[in-house]
């Protein structure tokens, strides 16, 4: 029962939030259309990297902001000295914040198919396992995002330094821009990047081109991303809170 009333404290709270919230729903679509003019034959491909995108906006940019605002006006503070822990409400951030990546996969979905309808050739039973995935990849940019604030002073530099790690994956990430053209020691490094590991999974789903050995090995690195980036974050966040 506490734990659903802090999910919807929560939820109003990031509501209220509404130039955030707006961001994060409108960079995204404004991607998609302004690539739809372009070119719309690119669509099918830039789509999964679009969806990426959104998950990235919300998770890294919006929690490390969050999290620093929440330090710097000491809410976090009082709710390491009181009752209720911190363990619990980092349960409560990754779920809202996966409510909203939710509702931000819906709409771009939605325009995407309304406005240029891709079409896709896809397995249905691989639909567990990319659920699976999309759950992965948004808990990873929460976790990345949670790391970031433990390295950030204030707002300004939480946002500073994750629209740098969200630019990185916008090019290197595989999410617009294909890695073919890029030189093969680059290549290799891109390829174990987070937004990567997910752009790559979905493209070969949506092509029908995936195979088991291929999902399962992007799998395991989501999970070791998330494991070191969820600890370690964590940790590092715990103890600036504790020494703030």
């Amino acid at each position: 029962m506490k734990l659903t009333k802090s999910i919807i404290l929560l939820l109003k709270n990031e509501l209220r939030n509404k130039q955030a919230m707006i961001f994060s729903i409108i960079l995204p679509l404004v991607i998609l259309f302004l690539t739809g003019t372009t070119n719309k034959s690119n669509i099918p491909y830039e789509y999964p990297g679009i969806v990426g995108i959104a998950f990235g906006v919300m998770g890294i940019v919006g929690i490390s902001s969050q999290l620093v605002k929440y330090i710097n006006n000491g809410v976090l503070k009082r709710i390491q000295i009181t009752d209720d822990s911190l363990s619990k409400f980092y349960i409560v951030d990754y779920i809202v914040q996966i409510f909203f990546m939710i509702l931000q996969f819906i709409i771009i979905t939605l325009c995407t198919k309304i406005f240029y309808n891709p079409s896709y050739n896809i397995t249905k039973r691989y639909l567990p396992l990319i659920l699976f995935v999309f759950l992965l990849t948004m808990t990873l940019f929460i976790s990345l995002g949670i790391l970031v604030a433990a390295f950030s002073r204030n707002s300004r530099d939480a946002s500073t330094v994750s629209n740098v790690i969200m630019m990185i994956m916008l090019f290197i990430g595989n999410a617009l821009f294909p890695l073919n053209n890029f030189p093969k020691i680059l290549m290799k490094i891109c390829k174990y990047l987070p937004m990567n590991l997910y752009t790559e999974i979905m493209h070969h789903f949506l092509n029908n081109d995936l195979t088991n050995s291929f999902i399962i090995n992007h799998i395991i690195y989501l999970l070791l991303w998330n494991i070191f980036c969820m600890i370690t974050g964590i940790i590092l966040l715990n103890i600036k809170i504790k020494n703030h």
